[in-house]
């Protein structure tokens, strides 16, 4: 355990979901039993993801288009 009183380690074994189900389990019970853990399991969880941007929707024929010109066809409507 660190100087700041948290276990670091099985912390991150709780989040990777390391261990056998009762592992798992009495990890589960640990972090439930603490907001603080909580917050924290959290955190690691989303450390490193980007933000979920709307995706555009597909535009097809322009598509076509962009494809037709890399061919060198010509686009017919």
């Amino acid at each position: 355990m660190d100087s700041d009183g948290i276990d670091w380690d099985r912390l991150d074994r709780y989040v990777c979901g390391v261990g056998s189900l009762a592992d798992q389990a009495t990890l589960a019970a640990w972090v439930d039993s603490d907001p603080n853990l909580q917050r924290l399991a959290d955190a690691m969880r989303t450390v490193g993801r980007s933000r979920q941007r709307p995706r555009k929707v597909p535009d097809a024929q322009a598509a076509l288009v962009h494809v037709q010109r890399r061919l060198g066809m010509r686009h017919r409507a």
